[in-house]
């Protein structure tokens, strides 16, 4: 993720889109420090389709860990980031 973000370079980042059939898993064990910027993630997990390989576990565990709230819409969930105002 890091080097896609360095080589466009964008203004701002509001929607990540992770559709990779099994791959969030190795995309969220790694670094995904940047994946906050986003406002909505939004991830098609396949638990379903690789039975007992967890992966969706790295990023239900990295999700947990931030001030996101959770919508689930089909096969996709959206991670929402919780913006303050007094903050």
């Amino acid at each position: 993720m890091t080097k896609i973000l360095e080589a466009y370079q964008p203004e701002s980042l509001f929607i990540l889109k992770v559709d990779i059939e099994g791959g969030e898993k190795e995309l969220f064990s790694g670094d995904i420090s940047q994946a906050d910027d986003f406002y909505v993630c939004m991830v098609e997990l396949h638990d379903w389709l690789y039975p007992g390989e967890r992966t969706s576990a790295p990023f239900l565990r990295w999700s947990a860990a931030t001030d996101r709230d959770f919508i689930y819409r089909g096969e996709n969930v959206f991670s929402v980031k919780n913006i303050r105002k007094n903050e």
